[in-house]
């Protein structure tokens, strides 16, 4: 496996270099996500994003350098979903609340970027240094944040004692497989089914909606 780069420091080029930049990063994140790493090359993300392939050489160095700066943005993205739930994530309302809250916006993130989760499902099946980079830069820090607000809804008796950190991943892993399942539910169960349906069905899975209209501490 080719070795990672050190990271680079943050920032993007201003003006029509910064429209490269942007869309070399788009296009690459894509690209992993249908194809994998070892399928796609360097000179074929550079055609479908429009540039030649030295635009990819002169902002990342090479393919190691795209993954990476494509693994960065999506890390930021997280951040900045991080960040807003931390503001919403008022300990005075009642758990129930704030577990609803955390479940929407990871499922509406999930729903605005699927190729986010064909991406890391990806590297989940080939360890090494890339999945090294990819657990410590995105996938930690959200299990560390929403690990807490697990622990301390098992505390209150909201949800049932487990490990935090399994009770995520299963989390994460239901919201991502009935996405993916989305165009299909109609051909499976016999009716189509809007996101806000959807969204809707996995409150009432996960017993949201009750626990919403139960007092809770």
């Amino acid at each position: 496996m080719t070795s990672l780069p050190q990271p680079r420091n943050p920032g993007r080029p201003k003006g029509v270099d910064s429209n490269c930049y942007t869309t070399l990063l788009a296009v690459a994140l894509s690209s992993f996500a249908c194809h994998g790493y070892d399928g796609v090359s360097l000179r074929t993300i550079a055609s479908s994003a429009g540039f030649n392939v030295s635009m990819v050489s002169h902002y990342f160095g090479s393919k190691a350098g795209l993954w990476q700066a494509v693994v960065d943005t999506m890390a930021q993205d997280h951040q900045n979903m991080l960040s807003e739930f931390r503001m919403l994530n008022n300990p005075d309302q009642p758990i129930a609340i704030r577990i609803t809250r955390l479940v929407d916006a990871l499922f509406d993130r999930l729903a605005q970027h699927p190729e986010f989760i064909m991406f890391v499902t990806r590297e989940l099946s080939d360890p090494g240094e890339r999945l090294n980079y990819l657990v410590e830069k995105l996938i930690r820090p959200g299990t560390e944040t929403y690990s807490r607000l697990w622990r301390e809804a098992m505390d209150a008796s909201f949800i049932q004692q487990s490990d935090p950190v399994l009770f995520h991943i299963r989390i994460f892993g239901s919201l991502a497989m009935s996405l993916a399942f989305r165009p299909i539910i109609g051909q499976l169960g016999g009716r189509e089914m809007s996101l806000e349906q959807l969204k809707d069905e996995i409150h009432s899975i996960l017993n949201l909606t009750q626990s919403i209209s139960t007092p809770t501490r």
